[in-house]
């Protein structure tokens, strides 16, 4: 996968030597240098930068002394070395950081949106050079909002964080983006719409289609729907089933009990402790242990 500029620096920073194949040229790293050949071995770039990426699918990125410029696939420079920090948006559209702050131009360095942006951020499933973004994060005076690629505002600039909510053990997730309003957390879709009111104190990961939320130091488990599966009623809580657990530990004062994967409460709050294995769970109340299988 042709990763953006921005994965790629500690790459390029820590290995002494890397390749990365593309379709007409393959980049490498030699003894500290970043350069390219093609398929036949023959030096096309010559290695004497200090980083290079895939950029689109005609162009890569190359850092020579901190600054980052563009060549075409011949090692022609296109854009110069003037660049903070540059990636691909799309195969028409790349992000900059100039001066500290960041524009839209395009591959010949036409300006498509000024550098006014503090900080910005993609979506993983459009890191790849031949994606089309519909949506990108972006910090403008200490607040987040959705711009498109020519940068319209999808939202307007109220959050005081984004950033993509995407978890791979649930694919529903995708497309989404974490934000934070006056302390509050939700969730929005690439359109601005709220999927997940921003109402909640924490809002944890999806996982099976189920997400732990806290509210007024309570804790309960929501879907993606945002009805309740679990009341928000514990102290604590913490959906762990990514690791393969079929129940899930709760706690409400200093008893724990257990909700199994549908949100439902199949050990009350009465234990002094839990420990979770594969088959059983093992409780213990008033020094007395006791073994339960797991359902």
């Amino acid at each position: 996968m042709r990763k953006n500029v921005i994965s790629l620096l500690i790459l390029f920073i820590s290995l002494s030597v890397f390749s990365q194949q593309g379709d007409k040229i393959n980049l490498k790293r030699i003894d500290y240098k970043s350069g390219a050949v093609d398929k036949s071995g023959k030096t096309i770039i010559p290695f004497i930068y200090d980083g290079i990426a895939f950029l689109t699918s005609d162009l890569v990125s190359v850092q020579k002394e901190n600054k980052w410029g563009v060549l075409d696939l011949s090692g022609k420079e296109i854009l110069p070395f003037v660049y903070d920090m540059i990636y691909s948006v799309s195969n028409n559209i790349i992000m900059a950081k100039k001066d500290n702050k960041w524009g839209i131009i395009t591959p010949s360095g036409h300006e498509i949106v000024p550098y006014i942006y503090d900080n910005t951020k993609m979506f993983s499933d459009e890191s790849e050079v031949t994606s089309q973004t519909t949506a990108l994060m972006v910090e403008k005076d200490q607040k987040w909002a959705l711009i498109d690629r020519t940068g319209t505002e999808i939202t307007p600039f109220i959050y005081d964080s984004m950033f993509e909510y995407y978890t791979l053990n649930d694919p529903k997730t995708k497309d989404l983006a974490c934000v934070d309003k006056n302390g509050k957390y939700g969730i929005i879709n690439k359109k601005g719409e709220e999927i997940i009111s921003i109402s909640y104190d924490e809002l944890g990961s999806f996982s099976e289609g189920l997400c732990f939320v806290r509210k007024n130091n309570k804790y309960g488990i929501i879907n993606m729907s945002e009805n309740i599966t679990t009341p928000i009623i514990y102290d604590f809580l913490h959906l762990n089933w990514y690791q393969g657990n079929r129940w899930v530990i709760v706690r409400n004062g200093d008893k724990y009990g257990a909700l199994d994967r549908k949100g439902k409460e199949v050990l009350p709050c009465i234990y002094d402790q839990i420990k979770l294995e594969k088959e059983r769970a093992e409780v213990e109340k008033d020094g007395q242990t006791e073994f339960i299988p797991i359902k």
